[in-house]
């Protein structure tokens, strides 16, 4: 679960009542834990906080730090310690253990099969103790009883013995030397010797062996008997003795087949389990919450919207925050929001219209539906995303884009116009689109010059939208001028689609990124770039790349002269052309948005 970055969701300090009440469910989880050992745990002064982590595959996992330790992770209302708190404590759970040699493939994702699994008892219905599907269970080697690894019971012990050998025995959640391992002190684990059962089994073997000495040794002093009975009983005890030693020979091959074996289960899934045993916490069902994130919008936030609406605000500023866990849209059956609102608009509740190219909205919405009237409105309680505490590695944070798209807005010059066709004021829509809208306008109205094609007659209407008082008493446009005052009396929009994401519609005319060269301390030569982030570029990863890309050095500061935030990349020296290269080829920005291309070195 923590082999892959995670993200800090939260992060507090908790008080004193609530120290006292996880301290009690510390108590009621784990009976073994004594009253002491629960404070010392959670302590009743030093720094004790909750973060709650969001794992790489969605699943929200709280998780409490003591002295920035962690030593509990809460999963779906249910406690589980860390390796942290399993040293200190090495029996406070039933624990599994399993070759050396496995470890290594638990650090890399594997579940414990139950090849891997050391018995140390007869082989029975009991071999496996008395534990229930889905109990809380540690796992150490035989090696080191400290424990290397947790997680949760694939199934009950009974049902382990009767797979005979086969499939999974535990689903590790957290293992030594995974992220959230990292996320303490990184210490390594102690060194406890090896379980009980396999040192008192060793010393058994110990003890006899050095018995058997102590009788051969007694024999041979005090024997004396006659030559001929005296060398029979040494020919005895030398085949007693390479007896063992084969025995000795047969149980290190039988080891070594085993730990063969276990490693082939766990890199091959050849072997299933009797029965499927999910991993607890439960999945959320994603298409039952994408559903109720639709109908509480319709009730609550959204009930008075203006519309249309773009589909990626509706989704992004009222089902996300009416749903009490995060959507992720991908993770549902429909893979796209598109797709989900196609099959509300089957069912009768909207109404979806591709208004611009690529870019879809909702023209209407049935709030009279028996769906959504009948929907009862639930409280969400949704914390604050915080800002992350750490900022993520540099080289995985910038955007790739797919499409940049100018476009036109309906402003209030035109809105007259517009709403002829039924069109709201502030909809984008493409060049293309306002020509289509436009002609649809003119037939409707029938004011093409029927002898003069290329005229469109003026009605009251156009004539108010697109003429001023320069032009006086203007009757007529052609249709290329029609077209261009419409456009130019718009409001400039844009549209960037990002790989991945859904599109992303702003105003204003589409950015530039911005190259400039200037003088420093005498006549050494900087290059500044600006603008980057409207692109999805993310400057001090852009910094890196130049700095490794041209062997120079870079810095990112705050612009000067600009709104405060805006971001400036410095890279020594002239490096316009390679700017330029680094943008168009790998970050895909057209060249028509670089300006001070011109700049660059002459060869």
């Amino acid at each position: 679960m923590f082999l892959k970055p995670f993200r800090v969701k939260s992060n507090s300090q908790i008080k004193g009542s609530d120290r006292k009440k996880l301290r009690s469910q510390l108590a009621a989880a784990f009976p073994v834990l004594t009253a002491e050992a629960c404070a010392e745990l959670i302590p009743t002064k030093d720094e004790v906080s909750v973060s709650r982590l969001v794992t790489h595959g969605g699943a929200t996992v709280v998780c409490y730090l003591s002295a920035r330790e962690p030593v509990l992770l809460e999963l779906d209302g249910r406690l589980l310690p860390t390796v942290y708190t399993l040293w200190r404590y090495p029996d406070l759970l039933p624990t599994f253990t399993t070759f050396a040699p496995v470890l290594t493939k638990l650090r890399g994702g594997a579940d414990l099969m139950l090849p891997g699994v050391i018995v140390d008892r007869e082989l029975g219905l009991r071999a496996f103790g008395r534990l229930q599907k889905g109990v809380p269970v540690a796992v150490n080697t035989d090696a080191n009883r400290a424990p290397a690894a947790v997680g949760w019971a694939a199934r009950s012990s009974e049902d382990m013995y009767m797979a005979a050998g086969r499939g999974k025995a535990v689903l590790l959640v957290h293992v030594l030397g995974d992220l959230l391992w990292e996320l303490g002190s990184r210490r390594p684990a102690p060194e406890l010797g090896p379980p009980p059962a396999l040192a008192a089994a060793g010393d058994v073997a110990a003890a006899e062996a050095a018995e058997g000495d102590a009788e051969d040794g007694e024999d041979t002093d005090g024997s004396e008997g006659e030559p001929g009975e005296e060398q029979q009983e040494q020919a005895d005890r030398d085949g007693e003795v390479a007896g063992e030693a084969e025995e000795r020979t047969d149980a290190d091959s039988e080891t070594a087949r085993l730990i063969a074996e276990a490693l082939r289960l766990e890199d091959s899934d050849a072997a299933p389990p009797a029965e499927p045993a999910p991993e607890p916490p439960k999945p959320v069902n994603m298409d039952e919450l994408l559903y109720d994130a639709f109908r509480q919008a319709w009730r609550t936030s959204a009930k008075r919207l203006e519309l249309p609406v773009l589909v990626s605000n509706f989704y992004a500023q009222h089902m996300q925050p009416n749903s009490p866990h995060p959507l992720d849209v991908k993770k549902s059956s429909y893979k796209k929001i598109s797709k989900f609102l196609e099959r509300m608009q089957k069912e009768g509740l909207v109404e979806v219209k591709e208004l611009a190219k690529g870019v879809q909205s909702i023209v209407s919405v049935a709030l009279e539906h028996p769906e959504i009237r009948s929907y009862k409105v639930q409280d969400i309680c949704r914390e604050e995303e915080p800002a992350p505490a750490e900022p993520e590695p540099a080289g995985h944070r910038s955007k790739t884009i797919e499409r940049i798209e100018e476009l036109y807005i309906v402003s209030g010059n035109v809105s007259a116009v517009f709403k002829e066709l039924k069109i709201a004021k502030g909809t984008p829509m493409s060049a293309q689109d306002v020509r289509k809208h436009l002609t649809q306008y003119v037939k409707t109205k029938q004011l093409q010059d029927e002898d003069n094609k290329s005229q469109v007659r003026l009605d009251p209407v156009l004539a108010s939208s697109l003429t001023g008082r320069a032009d006086g008493a203007l009757a007529a446009l052609r249709w290329d001028e029609l077209h261009q005052r419409c456009l130019q009396r718009m409001s400039p929009g844009h549209l960037v689609l990002f790989r991945g994401e859904p599109p992303l519609v702003k105003k204003g005319a589409v950015p530039s990124v911005e190259l400039n060269t200037a003088t420093r301390s005498g006549n050494k030569k900087i290059t500044m770039v600006l603008n980057l982030p409207a692109f999805g570029i993310d400057p001090a990863e852009f910094a890196h790349r130049c700095q490794v890309g041209v062997a120079a050095s870079t810095s990112v500061g705050e612009a000067p002269n600009r709104p405060p935030g805006t971001s400036q990349v410095m890279v020594q020296g002239n490096q316009i052309r390679f700017i330029g290269k680094l943008l168009q080829e790998d970050y895909k920005v057209p060249k028509k948005y670089i300006k001070g291309l011109e700049k660059a070195p002459k060869k």
